[in-house]
């Protein structure tokens, strides 16, 4: 198989990002600067431009999070630890 074959028989992925924005800046699908998804509207036609093979990105949206009850737990837990290697060092 020639590599001219070889390029053509799979495509090079094509990565893209989409987060929650209230920015209002111009957005160009990066992982440092996400598409704005921040509406249902925005976000399908975001979803309806992508060229197949996409691999896509979602961040988090502070709509549905429970980001700060995990974050309570992780700092819980990490406290608990820091507690058990204190007391096993003693």
């Amino acid at each position: 198989m020639s590599l001219l074959d070889a390029l053509l028989l799979d495509p090079a992925p094509f990565y893209a990002w989409i987060s929650y924005r209230t920015d209002g800046i111009k957005d160009s699908g990066t992982a440092a600067d996400p598409w704005d998804g921040s509406t249902a509207a925005r976000f399908d036609a975001r979803m309806s431009e992508l060229p197949p093979y996409t691999r896509l990105h979602l961040g988090a949206n502070p709509k549905d999070s429970d980001a700060p009850t995990v974050i309570k737990q992780l700092s819980d837990l990490e406290t608990r630890i820091e507690d058990a290697l204190t007391m096993a060092l003693l």
